[in-house]
């Protein structure tokens, strides 16, 4: 069997990876054609991957957005309020924290797009379109 107790998983676009959370909030990402496993976070609430599988984000119970591509592992925000929006290449991430609607850009550059914000109803990352309602 490839994986146990998967609750939310991935298959990428030529299924040579599986990418799984668990019941335990652990993500994993099971390489078909080397028959491995690797355990790549634990605490994770939600995961995104690019079509392809290498780069993966996950947003965890700590409140963090950390990005994954190859080796390289970089924390992004740590105070993000609920499950952030990417982008399909991950490059642009959106997220709500302390009432401020936030974007990182691919250059990680860090911008508010509008304060007073109460809850994202949905975002359009590739075409910059934002709805949400305000307090």
């Amino acid at each position: 069997m490839v994986y146990n107790r998967a609750m939310t998983q991935y298959v990428d676009k030529k299924a040579k990876l599986v990418t799984y959370i668990n019941d335990e909030g652990e993500l994993y990402q099971f390489n078909i054609k080397k028959d491995s496993k690797d355990k790549l976070a634990t605490d994770v609430k939600q995961f995104y991957v690019t079509e392809d599988g290498k780069k993966l984000a996950w947003y965890n119970s700590d409140s963090e957005i950390i990005i994954k591509e190859g080796k390289s592992e970089k924390l992004i925000e740590a105070k993000a309020d609920g499950a952030p929006y990417f982008s399909r290449d991950l490059n642009t991430i959106y997220y709500l924290s302390e009432g401020a609607l936030c974007k990182i850009d691919d250059n990680g550059e860090k911008t508010t797009i509008a304060k007073g914000v109460h809850s994202v109803l949905k975002i359009y990352p590739e075409t910059n379109e934002i709805y949400y309602i305000t307090e």
